[in-house]
């Protein structure tokens, strides 16, 4: 009897093992190729304070500066694009400063590629750098890198340079350009 068991558990071993064999002759390999893809859906960052920060003039008194800095004006933020109006320049060399806040509202980093505000014949329009900031921000060349939930806050410019060409209001467009940042991890 007990011998008859021996027999009979050798050949389900046996049996089990041609099967696995069998089986694992018979099967193919599944390959399976191509690219995987993610994107971001949107990338919600906007400028989230816009103002007027100052005025500047190398002929005119206070009173001139001051009046340059209340008639120009910023529009309201919630976008990438933003106005900013120059007016009240009168004198070569008068200028105004607008400060400008970029706010990443995504839970991931996003870059900043630039900030554009064209130029016009009659005025210069310079656009303060981005710098390295103590929230995490990094800049590398012209990108600024900018962590999730935090902001930048950067300076436009505008001086008066021709006063004959009679464009003593002029409005610019200032817009910036982001894309998903690098994911760290």
């Amino acid at each position: 009897m007990k011998n008859r068991r021996t027999v009979l558990l050798a050949f389900l071993l046996i049996a089990c093992l041609c099967i696995g064999i069998g089986y694992a002759y018979v099967s193919k390999d599944l390959k399976i190729s191509g690219t995987a893809t993610t994107a971001v859906a949107s990338i919600d960052v906007e400028f989230s304070a816009a103002s007027i920060k100052s005025a500047d003039s190398t002929k005119g008194d206070d009173a001139h500066k001051t009046a340059i800095q209340s008639a120009s004006s910023v529009g309201a933020p919630g976008d990438t694009t933003i106005s900013f109006t120059a007016a009240g320049l009168t004198y070569i060399g008068d200028s105004v400063t607008a400060e400008f806040t970029i706010t990443n509202y995504n839970e991931y980093a996003v870059d900043i590629k630039s900030v554009d505000a064209p130029t016009l014949t009659a005025f210069t329009v310079n656009v303060e750098e981005f710098a390295d900031g103590e929230d995490g921000t990094t800049v590398t060349g012209t990108t600024l890198t900018l962590p999730a939930g935090e902001t930048e806050t950067f300076t436009v410019t505008v001086t008066l340079n021709d006063a004959s060409a009679n464009k003593l209001n002029e409005t610019f467009t200032v817009t910036f350009n982001a894309s998903a940042g690098t994911p760290v991890g």
